[in-house]
């Protein structure tokens, strides 16, 4: 429900979504090389893998790539973090990160 909320949310502000249902899926999605240009993804996902490990997967090939990490149970070690990447509690106000979403993408 929250992933439905956010991303009409993104598409009412004009954004092109595209939505995966795992960490796993959104890997293969960026795999595939398709053109994405930040990602967002909870912390707790369904498959093999959660968001920390799909933001270190990530990193490997795209160092740069704006993710935007959420969580409402867990704080991710410091050394997840770097200039690219942000990090959520929950709740949050989706007006807030559909500005975060939007100043993240200005300065690529």
């Amino acid at each position: 429900m929250i992933r439905i909320a956010i991303c009409d949310e993104l598409r009412d502000a004009g954004h092109r979504v595209i939505e995966a249902a795992s960490a796993d899926e959104a890997l293969a999605i960026l795999q595939s090389g398709m053109d994405v240009d930040l990602i967002f993804s909870d912390v707790r996902t369904p498959g093999s893998i959660n968001g920390l490990e799909l933001l270190a997967e990530v990193r490997k090939t795209t160092p740069g790539l704006p993710v935007i990490i959420v969580s409402g149970h867990v704080q991710p070690p410091d050394k997840a973090f770097d200039d690219a990447t942000d990090f959520l509690i929950k709740p949050y106000n989706l007006g807030n990160v559909v500005t975060l979403i939007n100043n993240r993408l200005k300065f690529q």
